[in-house]
């Protein structure tokens, strides 16, 4: 997704910037912490200028104004407030079914995957759904979704989840992994492809192309070792689905909304910046 919104912010000759390391669970942002990785933009000459590294405390307003694309692992409350003067600024994010997202998770972190059967690989996913880091701390929806004021109050998961729930209806998009091109499309209008054939060719090139990489050519993608778990591990899978409840909750939500603009195809606006993880 990021290299998408790169290449859109091109298209645009706008700025685009990528944010991460700034939604710690259940502690406040600090800009000190907020890694700006990398950015772009364009000056009215047409030269471009890029910066790279750094944290956020060290970007003012006026140069953070030049930046019309933002992304990463950003607060949903921190991207309000990089624009507190703009009636303008759109936040979207992605949901991603629960149990896809988990399993594609493991595979991103256990970077031995690609050298193991696939059984052994099934055989440590189930080792993994008997641990205990699954609830809230894998839950990653309220580490970005939710305000520093609303983590600090500790509540359970599920109220998290709640939360959640309401905060997705105030965003300006909520797209849906498992419909990955149906998904473009509507953010295409969000990005203004309407008006730029430049912004409809780079939306083009990325459609079709959402697959988790993380194991060996050839082997089963993501939502095939979802079919394979529930095959092989029934038990295991059913364990790992009412773990993952609240995270369902918020999923379902995700996919209602995104029924629903979809049914009344109405989303503008000119800024955008995107929060959370979609796997």
């Amino acid at each position: 997704m990021r290299s998408l919104l790169k290449e859109v912010a091109a298209a645009r000759s706008c700025g685009y910037m990528t944010i991460y390391g700034c939604a710690d669970p259940g502690e406040p942002v600090d800009e000190k912490k907020c890694m700006l990785k990398d950015a772009t933009y364009y000056k009215q000459s047409g030269e471009r200028k890029d910066r790279k590294r750094g944290s956020m405390d060290q970007v003012d307003a006026t140069e953070m104004s030049k930046y019309s694309v933002v992304a990463g692992h950003i607060r949903h409350s921190y991207v309000e407030s990089l624009y507190p003067t703009s009636t303008e600024t759109a936040v979207f994010t992605f949901v991603r079914e629960p149990v896809a997202r988990w399993i594609s998770g493991i595979f991103y972190i256990r970077k031995e995957l690609p050298k193991i059967s696939r059984e052994d690989a099934l055989d440590m996913l189930v080792g993994e759904i008997g641990g205990k880091e699954i609830g809230e701390s894998k839950n990653v929806y309220p580490r970005y979704l939710l305000s520093d004021a609303e983590l600090l109050l500790e509540m359970s998961e599920e109220e998290n989840a709640k939360k959640v729930v309401e905060r997705l209806g105030e965003l300006s998009f909520v797209g849906v992994v498992e419909r990955w091109d149906e998904s473009l499309t509507m953010l295409g209008k969000l990005l203004g492809s309407r008006d730029s054939s430049a912004i409809r060719k780079v939306l083009l090139k990325y459609k079709g192309k959402k697959r988790n990489t993380s194991r060996k050519e050839g082997d089963l993608d993501t939502e095939g070792w979802v079919q394979e778990l529930k095959s092989k591990r029934p038990e295991s899978y059913d364990t790992l689905v009412y773990k993952l409840r609240y995270e369902q909750m918020i999923y379902d939500e995700g996919v209602r909304l995104f029924d629903a603009r979809k049914k009344k195809g109405k989303i503008a606006s000119t800024r955008v910046g995107r929060v959370g993880k979609d796997d």
